[in-house]
C-alpha cells in the first residue's frame, strides 16, 4: 500500500507470521525510537517483542531501572482503515502494506529471563519455559499498558575486560559492538523459540544478520539517525576506499557525500575520526552489511530530509555493484507520552509563570556531560546573556578510569556552578540537576530556543535550535541543521577539544 508508514508487514501477507522481534541499542534514544516502532506497527496488528540487553555501562538513562520511563500503550481496537496509523505519506520506494489482522497485541514484554545466570549460553529448553510463560503472559494483557524488561545476558569478565580498554566517551561504541556479538547465542536462542516472520535491528545490532541469515528471518535495518545519516553511512565503504587519510587529519577539506550538505572532515562521526580505531572498523562492517537486508527504516519524512531520502532511494549512495534495499520512512518517531515526576512539575509549573517563547532551555541527552570548568562557563554566559533559561545540568565525568562506566551522581549545584549564581539568576533562570522532561519542556510555549547536543530524537521534538554536538553523528546532524534546514546556529569552538566554548560565545549565542 503506497504511502505506507508501518513498512515491516511488507514483508507479510494474512497468511503468514505475525510476530516482529525489535533489537534495539540498549541506549534512552535507541529504545525510544523503537518502541514508538512498535507502538505503529502493534496499531496494524503485529505481535511485537522487543528484546533488550542489560547495559555494559550504566549512565543512569542507560540503567534497568529507566525503562520506567518508557511508558506505552497500543491502541485498544486494531486499525482498520486502508491506511497505517501514520498521517504521513512519503511514496518512496515503499513496499506492499499487507491488510491488518484481528487481534492485535500491545508491545509484547520481556521478564527478566536470566538474572542470575553466569554462563554465555542458556540451555534450549529452559530458555523455551521462559518463552511460553512470556507468550501466555502477553495473551493475557493485550490491550493493557506495558512495562519493559531486559534480557540479560552475564558477561561480566568479558565486559568487564571491555570497559576497562576504553579510556574516552567515543569508544563506548567499542564496547556496544562487542557486547551484541558475544548475546548471539542468546538471541539466537530466543529467535528459535518464538520463530518470528521479521526481525528488526537497530544500526548497531549488523552483527546479529547473520543469526537471522542463518534461520531465514526477513531482516531490517533500523536507523534511530535521520536519513542524511544513513546516505553517510551507504557511502561509507566508498569513502574508505577513496580517502588515504583519517578524517581527523584533513583539516578543512570537504567531504562530498551524495545527498548531503558537503561537510569539513572533522564534522565526520566522532568515533570515526581514526581508521585503525576500532570502532571505525565496527561502523564499516555496519555499512558494508547495509545492502544485504530487506530494507532500510529511518526515523524521518521526506518533506524533513527530502534530499536525503530521495538520493538514497535513487541508490545514488550504494557501493558499486550492490543494490540500494528499500528504503522506508516512518518518523518522526516521538515519544507520545512521558512520565513527569515531581521534579519535572516544578519545571512546567514554572515555565506556567514564563511569558510566551522567552525561554531557552538547555539540554545534552541522556548521556551528555561537560567538564566543571565548561559547566562554570556556561553558567556565566547565561548569566552575561539576561536571558530566561531552564537548564539541565548533569555531573561532570569523573576522572577515575573504574568510574568511567558508572551512573554519574547528583550535580553538587553550590560546588559547581559560580558563587550566587542561582540567587542571582532566580526571577530568570531554574536549573535542573541530571534530566527533566524534554518533550513537554520542549512542547511549552514559554520555550522559544533549545541549546542541543543534536541528538536526532531532540531534533524531531525541537524549537529553533542552538547547536552544541557532542559525540556520535551529532556533528553531521549539526551540518545538516544549520546548511540544509537553517533551523540551527553553531556554538563556535565545540570541536576544541582543548578549549571551552567561552562564557562570551554562550551569551553571544543565547541571546
Amino acid at each position: 500500500m503506497e504511502g505506507a508508514d508501518a513498512a515491516i508487514a511488507a514483508t507479510s501477507s494474512p497468511g503468514t507470521k505475525k510476530l516482529v522481534v525489535l533489537y534495539p541499542l540498549p541506549g534512552m534514544d535507541h529504545l525510544v525510537s523503537m518502541i514508538e516502532l512498535g507502538k505503529i506497527l502493534g496499531a496494524w496488528g503485529l505481535t511485537v517483542t522487543i528484546v533488550v540487553i542489560d547495559p555494559p555501562y550504566n549512565t543512569g538513562a542507560l540503567a534497568p531501572s529507566s525503562f520506567a520511563y518508557i511508558p506505552f500503550t497500543i491502541p485498544t481496537t486494531p486499525n482498520s482503515g486502508s491506511h497505517p496509523p501514520s498521517p504521513y505519506s512519503h511514496q518512496v520506494r515503499v513496499g506492499t502494506m499487507a491488510p491488518p489482522v484481528d487481534n492485535a497485541t500491545l508491545l509484547a514484554k520481556l521478564e527478566e529471563m536470566t538474572k542470575g545466570i553466569k554462563e554465555t549460553s542458556l540451555k534450549q529448553d529452559e530458555t523455551n519455559r521462559k518463552i511460553e510463560g512470556m507468550q501466555q503472559s502477553i495473551n493475557r494483557i493485550s490491550y493493557e499498558q506495558g512495562e519493559m524488561k531486559t534480557w540479560k545476558p552475564q558477561l561480566e569478565t568479558k565486559v568487564t575486560e571491555l570497559q576497562n580498554s576504553v579510556t574516552d566517551l567515543k569508544l563506548k561504541e567499542v564496547v556496544a559492538f562487542e557486547v551484541i556479538s558475544i548475546s548471539n547465542p542468546h538471541l539466537r536462542e530466543i529467535l528459535v523459540a518464538v520463530d518470528p516472520g521479521v526481525l528488526v535491528v537497530d544500526f548497531f545490532c549488523c552483527i546479529v544478520l547473520g543469526v537471522a541469515w542463518e534461520l531465514s528471518v526477513p531482516s531490517y535495518f533500523f536507523f534511530t539517525f535521520g536519513a542524511e545519516v544513513a546516505a553517510f553511512f551507504l557511502y561509507l565503504p566508498v569513502l574508505h576506499e577513496r580517502l588515504t587519510v583519517d578524517f581527523q587529519d584533513m583539516g578543512d577539506k570537504l567531504v562530498h557525500v551524495p545527498g548531503i550538505p558537503p561537510f569539513r572532515a572533522p564534522h565526520a562521526m566522532l568515533p570515526l575520526m581514526e581508521r585503525e580505531d576500532a570502532a571505525y572498523e565496527g561502523f564499516l562492517k555496519v555499512s558494508t552489511e547495509l545492502c544485504s537486508t530487506n530494507g532500510i527504516i529511518v526515523n524521518t519524512f521526506r518533506w524533513l530530509e527530502r534530499r536525503a531520502v530521495e538520493t538514497v532511494a535513487a541508490g545514488h549512495c550504494r557501493p558499486p555493484g550492490l543494490q540500494t534495499p528499500p528504503l522506508y520512512c516512518i518518523g518522526p518517531l516521538i515519544k507520545s507520552e512521558e512520565v513527569v515526576g515531581k521534579g519535572g512539575k516544578e519545571c512546567l509549573a514554572w515555565l506556567d509563570a514564563q511569558p510566551k517563547e522567552s525561554v531557552v532551555s538547555l539540554c545534552f541527552g541522556s548521556i551528555g556531560r561537560f567538564s566543571a570548568k565548561q559547566i562554570r562557563e556556561v553558567a556565566s554566559g547565561l548569566e552575561a546573556s539576561g536571558q530566561r533559561f531552564l537548564w539541565v545540568v548533569r555531573a561532570p565525568p569523573s576522572d577515575d578510569p573504574a568510574k568511567k562506566f558508572e551512573k554519574p551522581p547528583e550535580p553538587d549545584l553550590d560546588e559547581l556552578l559560580p558563587e550566587r549564581f542561582l540567587a542571582r539568576t532566580e526571577d530568570r533562570g531554574l536549573v535542573v540537576k541530571s534530566w527533566a522532561s524534554q518533550r513537554d519542556v520542549l512542547a511549552h510555549p514559554s520555550v522559544g530556543g533549545f541549546v542541543t547536543h543534536c541528538g536526532w530524537n531532540s531534533v524531531l521534538e525541537a524549537v529553533p535550535m542552538l547547536a552544541w554536538p557532542l559525540y556520535a553523528e551529532q556533528r553531521l546532524n549539526r551540518v545538516f541543521l544549520e546548511k540544509e534546514l537553517k533551523l540551527a546556529v553553531a556554538v563556535e569552538g565545540y570541536d576544541n577539544d582543548k578549549e571551552l566554548v567561552a562564557a562570551e560565545e554562550v551569551a553571544a549565542k543565547v541571546r
